[in-house]
């Protein structure tokens, strides 16, 4: 899962970098992106694919839904970002909101393991995940801030709340993590 977030927010950082430019640049960046976010859709898709996600609960399965239904919009979201019929906020939007998905699911993973453990591990790894999500948001507002020169709109409010949960998701992971995570 690791490797999808991370694949899925080098795609998401590139397809934004493209539509400022208006498709003038990051067409390349852009492509080879998606061919990794590709290779990592197809191994979590078979993954899911073997799950009876009804042995595990509604909530899980709500969740579940969610992260599919996300990718079963993949293509046609990439179709309307290489022909720029999609705005750089929507972009933005579909691709926090894919993350956020993914993330919410593996959240309910611990619930699902009867050891302490192991529990505590993948608790600090999805702090992990949600600070290197909260990492990129910071990233791409602040491209913004320094591409017009000043906060504009929600920048700063999103800025600093972006920077606030990095801080919390930090101290949760710092809290649980093992000396070798």
């Amino acid at each position: 899962v690791n490797h999808m977030i991370d694949s899925v927010l080098v795609e998401h950082d590139f397809s934004a970098s493209y539509l400022r430019s208006k498709g003038n640049n990051f067409g390349k960046e852009v492509a080879e992106s998606q061919l990794t976010t590709d290779t990592q859709v197809i191994r979590i898709s078979s993954a899911m694919n073997l799950m009876n996600v009804e042995d595990y609960g509604n909530e899980f399965g709500n969740r579940f839904a969610a992260v599919q239904n996300d990718l079963d919009i993949l293509a046609k979201t990439r179709e309307d970002i290489k022909n720029n019929e999609l705005g750089v906020n929507e972009t933005v939007a579909y691709y926090q909101q894919l993350t956020g998905n993914m993330l919410r699911l593996l959240e309910l993973m611990p619930i699902l393991s009867e050891q302490k453990t192991l529990s505590n591990i993948t608790n600090a790894y999805i702090n992990f995940l949600n600070l290197k999500s909260q990492a990129l948001n910071e990233k791409l507002i602040l491209k913004n801030v320094f591409s017009f020169g000043l906060f504009l709109g929600k920048n700063f409010a999103n800025f600093t709340k972006s920077v606030n949960y990095q801080s919390v998701y930090e101290k949760g992971y710092l809290a649980l993590a093992t000396v070798e995570q």
